[in-house]
């Protein structure tokens, strides 16, 4: 490794490379003596941008300088947009008042209108407009595999589990050799109920073949051993994968996340909430990390420690739908917080009805509370409602159906049931439930 003393005097474009493969052997403490030795001069563009790479992997306020880097890259190389959309994503001021057209009106290729429309939808997540995004990002095909990929990862960040998973396999049934985001694919296909094993496995099994090295293979192969119940085989895959750092700097969140939750599975509680604390502090922005702390906080009962999370998730994220779906989910573990929890999921299944999981919520606590009228009125608006997922109409007619029972209507609940078992409900589970009301409705239909 190079420390200060040690630099060799190379000077100008050997420094450089120099520089870089420092980075690429991911010798962080040696990067800075090297950087001081190269004139401000030569501060070229792909200098600059390997200094973003190297502070992206650091903490917040290192994030921030990583952009400001960015900034200069593209400010002194006009053809850089990945460095742009990297910006305009991070909603700075300065990318708020990036004129995306402009930007590109000098080009002369057909693909100018798509680069336009690509960077304007980096803008909109920038301010958070991730919806608006995506409408956006659709008009610009689905045959390239990196627009599939960021919408599958624009749609898990919603809470859109069904919808990321089909656009990142097919992303992945386009380019096999790509692996980037494919650990978030690895995890969904953990996720599905049941797991999608056989998915997971040639997932894991074509980017290890791939390339071995990288973290998003190693991710896939621990997921793989833990659906398969080899926990100990998991866990080390999932420490293969935090130390497989970015830079060598700082894990992934997604190989912390897959860390805690095998040692979860091996009933080390202490162990795994002390790693999703520190993988927090390092990814504030992380959702997911948050959702996965505050449910199992709340599935040990541990109100108080809940609570104080989901403080910390509303404070970093206060306009994150699924930050509140997180805090009513707190409010409902206590019986004085359940008026308050039904007034934010209301909120949230209205501005947002394709977060299912609010909706699911709502629709227990209307049942719970025998308020019926509502929850028919709540379902009738959601299954006219083309934001709504198609693939949950089933559920929800077959929930309208039994609500419309319960309120002396049998011959509309018959009506909903039936479109119910025809829209081939994703659940299995659920649509046998249907079935079985389907019959007791015909029966009681009779009787009218």
């Amino acid at each position: 490794m190079f420390t200060a003393d040690t630099v060799p005097p190379v000077e100008g474009a050997g420094l450089i490379r120099l520089m870089l493969d420092t980075l690429l052997t991911s010798q962080n403490d040696a990067v800075s003596p090297v950087l001081a030795k190269i004139p401000g001069h030569q501060y070229i563009p792909k200098v600059r941008y390997a200094m973003a790479k190297l502070l992206a992997g650091k903490d917040h306020k290192g994030a921030n300088m990583s952009i400001s880097y960015l900034q200069d890259v593209f400010t002194n190389c006009n053809s850089a947009f990945g460095s742009l959309a990297t910006v305009l994503r991070s909603g700075t001021s300065t990318a708020t008042s990036v004129n995306t057209e402009a930007v590109v009106e000098s080009l002369e290729s057909s693909g100018a209108a798509n680069l336009a429309t690509w960077l304007e939808a980096q803008k909109l997540l920038g301010t958070g407009q991730a919806e608006q995004a995506l409408k956006i990002m659709s008009l610009l095909g689905t045959n390239n595999p990196k627009i599939l990929t960021e919408m599958g990862l624009v749609y898990n960040s919603l809470g859109m589990r069904h919808e990321a998973r089909s656009e990142l396999a097919k992303a992945h049934s386009l380019d096999s050799e790509q692996h980037y985001a494919m650990d978030t694919l690895s995890l969904l296909f953990a996720q599905n109920t049941p797991p999608l094993a056989k998915e997971l496995e040639s997932l894991a099994t074509q980017l290890m073949n791939s390339n071995e090295n990288t973290i998003e293979a190693w991710i896939a192969f621990g997921h793989c051993a833990r659906v398969q119940g080899k926990l100990k085989t998991a866990l080390y895959f999932a420490h293969k994968a935090c130390n497989l750092t970015i830079f060598g700097d700082k894990p992934k969140s997604e190989a912390m996340m897959l860390k805690a939750l095998v040692l979860l599975d091996l009933e080390k509680f202490d162990e795994a909430m002390r790693h999703l604390s520190a993988a927090i502090k390092r990814d504030v922005k992380n959702i997911d990390l948050y959702e996965l702390q505050i449910v199992t906080y709340l599935q040990r009962a541990k109100i108080r420690e809940a609570r104080a999370a989901v403080a910390i998730c509303m404070q970093n994220l206060p306009n994150s739908p699924r930050a509140r779906v997180l805090k009513a989910q707190v409010l409902l573990a206590s019986a004085s917080g359940k008026e308050e929890a039904q007034s934010i999921l209301e909120e949230v299944v209205f501005a947002h009805p394709y977060l299912l999981e609010a909706v699911w919520l709502l629709i227990s606590q209307y049942d719970s509370t025998h308020n019926y009228q509502k929850g028919t009125e709540v379902l009738k608006k959601l299954t006219e409602n083309s934001m709504v997922p198609f693939h949950s109409m089933g559920r929800l007619h077959h929930q309208l159906g039994e609500f419309l029972s319960k309120t002396g209507m049998p011959a509309a609940a018959y009506h909903h049931t039936n479109i119910a078992l025809t829209k081939q409900c994703d659940e299995a589970a659920v649509q046998v439930g249907a079935i079985t009301f389907f019959h007791e409705l015909l029966n009681r239909s009779m009787v009218f």
